[in-house]
């Protein structure tokens, strides 16, 4: 099998040693190459940013099977790996479930309306996990101290709903650190009502 003869559902469905097999018969060693390796693997447009970060992904086999497991993970858009992070999402379909309780940001790109329209996302918004406390994160620190759930209840029937159907998801917020971002709390909560794994990215 040969890049020409596969799709992206075909690449993910192989095996690490397969993977790394078609990469190696591929021969790549042009930018060149590298750029019509991945037009094979993924037909969709792709921006720069995204062909950077998949780049990264075809030589992480492991990071990309994990990504693929029955998981719940987190992460916020002020990392400086979160173009990587959504673009590996986007690669593996795994759902992005923004939790910010308005989503709405100074950097435009992660505005609801921007977010949601990025090509190959799954996006879903719940409010109901979001901290009615957020704008104490909007101080410039970045960080939420006190958290009060909108509606715990709810938001986790929406959740167990979009995992039911995809099997994983990838809760996101604001908060560079998780350790200061209330999808900790969102996270704990999930992990232990609903028996998922969960994974800080």
């Amino acid at each position: 099998m040969t890049p020409d003869e596969i799709n992206l559902k075909d690449y993910w469905s192989l095996s690490p040693e397969e993977q790394a097999e078609i990469r190696e018969v591929a021969d790549i060693e042009t930018e060149e190459e590298h750029e019509a390796f991945l037009k094979a693997l993924f037909p969709d447009e792709l921006t720069p940013a995204m062909k950077e970060a998949l780049g990264d992904i075809l030589d992480l086999d492991e990071r990309s099977h994990l990504m693929k497991q029955a998981t719940l993970y987190t992460f916020g858009y002020l990392s400086t790996r979160s173009e990587r992070i959504i673009s590996e999402l986007i690669a593996v379909k795994t759902p992005v479930v923004d939790i910010r309780y308005r989503p709405q940001s100074r950097r435009w790109q992660y505005c609801q309306e921007m977010l949601s329209g990025r090509p190959g996302i799954l996006y879903y918004w719940i409010q109901e996990l979001g901290n009615e406390h957020y704008k104490e994160a909007l101080s410039g620190k970045y960080s939420e101290p006190h958290v009060k759930l909108h509606d715990a209840e709810t938001g986790l029937l929406k959740l167990q709903a979009i995992l039911d159907t995809h099997g994983r998801v990838a809760l996101m917020c604001a908060c560079a650190s998780s350790a200061t971002c209330h999808r900790r709390v969102v996270a704990d909560l999930a992990s232990r009502r609903l028996g998922i794994n969960v994974i800080h990215l």
